[in-house]
């Protein structure tokens, strides 16, 4: 397509409803995608398979997303940052972001999370930023933070949680690492 050493693509604030599954064909430096703020109802699981090694950061916040499914992002491992924020999700799947290694931020914020699975997190070693705030989660499980040793932040506020499980549950979410908050 012409377009291999494009580094960074900017699709963001137009009316976009949908992906088509090779759009990204053939872009093998792309390193960022920007689809913030267009009306994207989902994303099919194959868009983001086709040969982008070097993708590392993926913005989809302010769309219309309810669901995705679990193979979505199976592959991209040098992906860094995923911004899934202010869309309709209300359910994850336990297996989504299975193999994501490299991930230092992940966004799920402004959704309609109810609950969030046990162990959805624990392949995201390398996760420093985590974001939960302003969706429906009633219950947070200390289990569903173990591995995640580099947390640094961790936003729930703004859910209507009224219970946390674990004994010492946010002295546990931090330990061992001391640069660790929790909003």
């Amino acid at each position: 397509n012409g377009l291999t050493s494009l580094k960074e693509l900017y699709l963001y604030e137009n009316q976009l409803k949908s992906i088509d599954s090779h759009t990204l064909d053939g872009l093998t430096s792309l390193e960022l995608i920007d689809l913030d703020d267009n009306r994207l109802t989902s994303i099919d699981p194959e868009t983001f398979q086709n040969g982008l090694p070097n993708l590392k950061r993926i913005f989809l916040a302010g769309n219309k997303i309810s669901s995705i499914d679990a193979k979505t992002f199976k592959g991209l491992t040098n992906l860094g940052d995923l911004f899934l924020d202010n869309n309709e999700l209300t359910t994850l799947d336990a297996k989504m972001f299975n193999g994501l290694s490299k991930l230092d931020k992940l966004g799920l914020s402004i959704n309609q999370l109810l609950v969030i699975e046990p162990g959805m997190f624990n392949y995201l070693t390398e996760l420093r930023y985590l974001f939960l705030d302003r969706n429906q989660i009633v219950a947070v499980p200390s289990t569903i933070f173990l591995g995640l040793t580099k947390l640094k932040e961790v936003h729930v506020n703004h859910n209507p949680v009224y219970e946390i499980y674990g004994h010492q549950y946010f002295q546990s979410l931090c330990d061992p690492n001391p640069d660790c908050e929790v909003y």
